[in-house]
């Protein structure tokens, strides 16, 4: 099986990113694995860390624009937008999936997702998308990804429920691999206190309810002094 890994924000290696790059590296050897990016950058230094080999195709013009930045663009820009900058990127895109000849396209997120439907449809690609962060607001792009993934990956089951309910049936909850650190260069902690600290934004698909929980039950049994939260 041929797995192809896109991610369109190849700067800095996120969480998500990170999250992927955990993922990939435990596959089993039978999965062969290719990554995609949509430019230069510490990604690809990541990857190829496992010999993950890499392609970079570049989108032209406001296709490289972040931070909700389509959301301002007039009619007249999208149709522009579309034929002059979305439909180049997916010929260049089609030919590279034809020539891999790729059964999955993994994309990391919903962005990720848009930026390349087309292309991967026509290749005969099957898309799967990961969803990492909730959806506060649906739009138009929110609807593309939704009908053009055949699978939706999400963090936790908290996400699933943004994901609309005639596309539900396509999306599973899938929480984040990890690397579990070597800790065997730390010493002991002086204190006899249990040290937690949350480093996370407050949001329910972080899964912090279930530290909550945790610390409830420790202060029903009388042990609230036996821990530290911060």
């Amino acid at each position: 099986m041929k797995v192809l890994y896109f991610i369109s924000y190849p700067y800095q290696a996120t969480g998500s990113q990170r999250s992927l790059f955990t993922s990939v590296r435990h596959l089993p050897k039978e999965v062969e694995t290719h990554l995609l990016l949509s430019d230069e950058g510490y990604v690809r230094e990541l990857f190829g860390s496992i010999n993950v080999p890499t392609t970079i195709i570049r989108p032209t013009g406001p296709l490289q624009e972040y931070g909700k930045a389509a959301f301002g663009w007039s009619l007249f820009q999208k149709i522009s937008i579309f034929l002059f900058h979305y439909l180049p990127f997916q010929w260049r895109v089609w030919r590279f999936l034809r020539q891999g000849n790729f059964d999955i396209v993994h994309c990391n997120s919903h962005r990720s997702t848009v930026l390349i439907a087309l292309a991967a449809k026509l290749a005969g690609a099957k898309i799967v998308t990961h969803l990492r962060n909730e959806v506060r607001f649906r739009n138009i792009f929110t609807r593309i990804y939704e009908r053009v993934s055949d699978s939706i990956i999400t963090v936790s089951k908290a996400i699933v429920k943004d994901v609309a309910p005639l596309n539900r049936h396509k999306a599973i909850a899938v929480y984040n691999a990890l690397s579990r650190p070597d800790l065997s260069c730390y010493e002991k902690p002086k204190s006899e206190k249990l040290q937690i600290i949350c480093l996370s934004l407050i949001v329910p698909h972080k899964g912090l309810h279930h530290l909550l929980d945790a610390i409830t039950y420790l202060k029903k049994a009388g042990l609230e002094d036996a821990f530290n939260l911060k």
